[in-house]
């Protein structure tokens, strides 16, 4: 791609990709007040429609300042390029991936900001909703959504997050916390057949102790499940 820099003041003829993450406006007013002290020490980036690929922030906070724009235009640059632009930058969120994707199209990413929507008086935080709707069986990792490769199974999720709900009320402090809803979100998975009312009355007589390793979370989950069951009860 090729590279020129300008220097303008007209804001009007720059514009955001509907992918561009949300503007956070505590963040703009950091990067005023660092332009002040600093002056500007990185130039935004856009393609020559003038499109932002990278610097949103840093254009909002010139704009406000009544400052010119500094720009380095990429020819050719496109949506595409608004990740690979930022993820070397610490800011992105979760949701902000969650939003890309589901602004470029990508269902099972339209499903699972509507599902995280719906979820919002729900007792439970972003990252646990996105880990107990993930439809695959296999341990999810944040890496997966970064990179566009998120499926998501309402009906599943649902199933689960009620029984996590409904579980989390015997577990005093912790059953809303991600400490104890990801070792619970993989038991469950692992063991599709364990009685939810055996678990919960196994909780009301014993205490799981909540571990940094939810490893260790999930093997007191399962002992206190197998007291006195047979061998062939066992989980």
């Amino acid at each position: 791609m090729k590279t020129k820099f300008i220097q303008s003041n007209h804001y009007d003829r720059f514009s955001f990709f509907n992918t561009n993450r949300a503007i956070n406006f505590s963040h703009v007013k950091k990067i005023m007040h660092s332009i002040q002290v600093h002056g500007l020490l990185e130039e935004i980036t856009c393609n020559e429609n003038y499109e932002i690929i990278d610097g949103q922030h840093r254009f909002i906070a010139l704009k406000n300042l009544n400052l010119p724009i500094l720009a380095k235009l990429r020819k050719g640059a496109t949506a595409d390029n608004i990740i690979p632009s930022n993820i070397v930058r610490r800011g992105w969120t979760i949701m902000d991936y969650i939003n890309y994707y589901s602004q470029k199209g990508y269902e099972h990413y339209n499903l699972l900001e509507n599902v995280i929507q719906e979820n919002k008086d729900v007792n439970l935080g972003t990252s646990s909703i996105i880990e107990i709707y993930y439809k695959e069986d296999t341990h999810y990792e944040v890496k997966k959504l970064r990179s566009g490769n998120y499926k998501i199974d309402v009906d599943q999720g649902n199933y689960i997050r009620n029984i996590v709900l409904d579980v989390g009320s015997y577990v005093p402090i912790y059953g809303n916390n991600a400490k104890f809803v990801r070792p619970i979100n993989r038991l469950i998975r692992k063991n599709p057949d364990i009685s939810i009312n055996r678990l919960k009355s196994q909780l009301k007589k014993h205490k799981v102790h909540i571990y940094p390793n939810e490893q260790d979370t999930m093997r007191g989950l399962i002992d206190i499940y197998n007291r006195r069951l047979t061998e062939k009860n066992r989980i």
